[in-house]
């Protein structure tokens, strides 16, 4: 009767302690599309970049700011102590005498406007657009650099899944092969030898096995960093490199597309912002001439202790007549820096230009080594599938098997190899001309089906 009263009691607690336990998450599905999308999110280059853009705008805001007048508002304080006696005319016919010390106060509002200042104002705010541009052709260029980052992480990611599932068939024929080779030993059918080269192979698959799944594990886990995601969060890799039809690379369309360099563009807007700077620096030369209002409220007015309003109109004419050769130093310095830049920009062009004629070079060689491939392991399975009816008939022995599997195995690595290679250049081309591929576009189709 005892256990019947405790028996409910029991089970709530039970209850509560399986609801208590951590349920472990779903796995976070991860393709391609995802990976690009937390790349262009936690990129801490592609941040900065942001950060360097808005700061080109506003720095743009700043520079037309100056075509603005400026107001601006004076306080002042003053303490004279006069020689006792001293008498001063200040208005026309009264003399005052100045024998105790006096306190001035005045307050006021100025109004000044730059009529002329020699090209400086207009100059800096040219520079200030083009540096505007140039920030927006690097963020550009950051986000590229992000997406190919990814990608190629991605791209590893799967390579070494797919060798892992190849190793680990390749382990699991060997070892059928080696639990049929100790058949055959005991049958009498083969030599100690065949047995033994049938163990040594069993036990290779199974070392490959082991590296590959660590291979991948170590690539996952570097993606998931570069994507800022735990070390411990769990993923599903989404995707598989060898579709069932590996799109054609169309060499010719990549080769006649319109290349838009982002750091190219960047450099070149640099090196207009150079040149310009050559025109600020002989803009010093030229006076700067200013107008403006003033309104003041002083004490004393009019030489009385009490307060009162002024008003007044001013103009203002400023060049330096002297300088000690700090101008013409800093003219020369801007020509130099503008070579630089121009020398600077055209060195990144060609780099560019000699860039991508390598990868049109390695995407057409692979793609074409793909489609040789294609054909040798379409050959290789088929002597395999021949080799293991031979086997099973007595007309091959195991090592025969094992030596078509291992050609097999082999070559389906390197095609793998290769489609991962592929994909790499594909990507580094999409990065470095700014344009879409239609093979890497065909590939993401069939990768996701």
């Amino acid at each position: 009767m005892q256990y019947r009263a405790d028996a409910p009691a029991i089970c709530i607690v039970l209850t509560m302690f399986v609801m208590a336990q951590k349920v472990p998450d779903s796995p976070i599905a991860l393709d391609l599309r995802r990976a690009e999308e937390l790349a262009l999110e936690q990129n801490v280059s592609l941040r900065v970049s942001k950060n360097q853009s808005l700061m080109a705008q506003s720095a743009k805001d700043e520079a037309f700011s100056r075509f603005l007048p400026e107001l601006s508002a004076e306080a002042s304080y003053g303490y004279l102590s006069p020689r006792p006696g001293v008498k001063k005319e200040i208005i026309p016919g009264v003399n005052l005498n100045l024998t105790q010390p006096s306190d001035n106060y005045s307050y006021g509002l100025r109004l000044r406007q730059i009529l002329y200042s020699g090209g400086r104002i207009s100059t800096a705010f040219e520079i200030a657009k083009l540096g505007e541009k140039a920030s927006q052709w690097l963020l550009k260029d950051s986000g590229r650099n992000a997406i190919f980052q990814a990608r190629n992480l991605y791209f590893r990611a799967l390579l070494m899944n797919e060798l892992q599932t190849l190793a680990t068939e390749n382990a699991k024929r060997a070892n059928d092969r080696w639990k049929e080779a100790q058949s055959q030993y005991r049958a009498g059918t083969i030599s100690k030898v065949e047995l033994l080269k049938s163990e040594a192979e069993q036990s290779g698959a199974e070392l490959a096995a082991t590296r590959a799944k660590d291979d991948f594990e170590a690539s996952l886990n570097e993606l998931k960093l570069s994507l800022g995601m735990d070390h411990g969060a769990s993923v599903r890799l989404v995707g598989r490199l060898q579709v069932q039809r590996f799109p054609e690379v169309d060499i010719a369309s990549l080769r006649a597309a319109t290349p838009s360099y982002a750091n190219a563009e960047a450099a070149s807007l640099q090196a207009k912002q150079a040149r310009m700077g050559v025109d600020m620096a002989e803009a010093e030369y030229w006076p700067v001439l200013s107008a403006g209002l003033s309104y003041d409220y002083k004490n004393p007015y009019l030489g009385q202790d009490k307060f009162g309003s002024g008003y007044g109109v001013f103009f203002q004419a400023t060049m330096p007549l002297y300088d000690g050769g700090k101008r013409s130093s800093e003219v020369e310095q801007a020509r130099l820096k503008a070579e630089n830049a121009e020398m600077i920009a055209k060195d990144i062009y060609e780099q560019l230009e000699n860039q991508r004629a390598l990868l049109e070079d390695r995407i057409d060689s692979l793609s074409r080594s793909l489609l040789v491939r294609e054909k040798s392991i379409r050959t290789a399975r088929a002597a395999r599938d021949a080799m293991a009816v031979a086997a099973r008939n007595g007309a091959a022995t195991t090592s025969d098997l094992a030596e078509s599997e291992l050609t097999l195995f082999q070559m389906n690595v390197e095609q793998s190899n290769a489609i991962a290679q592929l994909l790499i250049a594909l990507s580094g081309w999409e990065r470095l001309t700014g344009q879409s591929s239609k093979t890497l576009t065909q590939w993401k189709e069939g990768a996701l089906q």
